[in-house]
């Protein structure tokens, strides 16, 4: 369930049945095996790792599950390739309350932010037709920025030094598309990449530079 980092010779993926309260965990995979890092998450969407604070940040966005103890919010597990006798529990490492962004789908971290506290989320939105944004949250300030609005149901981030790339699915055609938008504060017009694709989940950008 959700995405899947490596970092540091560690694989990081949510595990789980689908949409279903509590019932989801956060999993390394490294040479020692096997390790539940955290648990107690509903619907588990996207993963980036904070190099500066040792932690691996990650986003749910299924508050409305039922049986669930937290959601629609980003989590820090805190030195992730560490020893967890137990795991921690989701509703004990929320950055922001539960609910603070209802449809919360990918991450990534603001080049433009050394300090590692400001990152992009999108919100796919849960209303009818949707309402898709991409925020600017700053954890210090526990502020969220709308950099831009007009989206469908908002999907994949990537960002290199001077872009961020914005993935998502028009909620009248449900076709995909894939824009990009000048950093540093993300705020201007968007310029499209790719269109009328079957879907939208992910971005990447590998070490070539190609945007996968």
């Amino acid at each position: 369930q959700g995405d899947i980092i490596v970092v540091s010779g560690a694989l990081f993926v949510g595990v789980g049945p689908g949409f279903s309260g509590a019932a989801q965990s956060v999993v390394r995979i490294d040479g020692g095996g096997t390790t539940v890092i955290a648990d107690g998450f509903n619907a588990l969407s996207g993963f980036a790792y904070d190099g500066v604070h040792d932690r691996l940040l990650v986003t749910d966005n299924g508050d409305e599950a039922l049986s669930s103890e937290t959601g629609d919010t980003l989590y820090g597990i805190a030195a992730p390739h560490g020893s967890f006798g137990t795991p921690l529990r989701a509703r004990d490492i929320e950055l922001l309350p539960a609910g603070s962004v209802p449809g919360i789908s990918d991450i990534v971290l603001d080049p433009g932010a050394p300090n590692g506290n400001r990152v992009f989320v999108t919100d796919a939105s849960e209303a009818s037709p949707p309402a898709g944004r991409v925020l600017a949250i700053d954890f210090v300030e526990a502020s969220q920025t709308v950099v831009q609005a007009d989206l469908g149901y908002a999907a994949g981030l990537a960002v290199d030094a001077g872009r961020l790339f914005i993935g998502d699915v028009d909620g009248g055609t449900f076709q995909g598309s894939v824009s990009s938008v000048a950093l540093p504060d993300a705020a201007g017009d968007r310029t499209p990449i790719a269109t009328e694709l079957a879907g939208q989940y992910d971005l990447e950008l590998e070490a070539g530079g190609m945007l996968l």
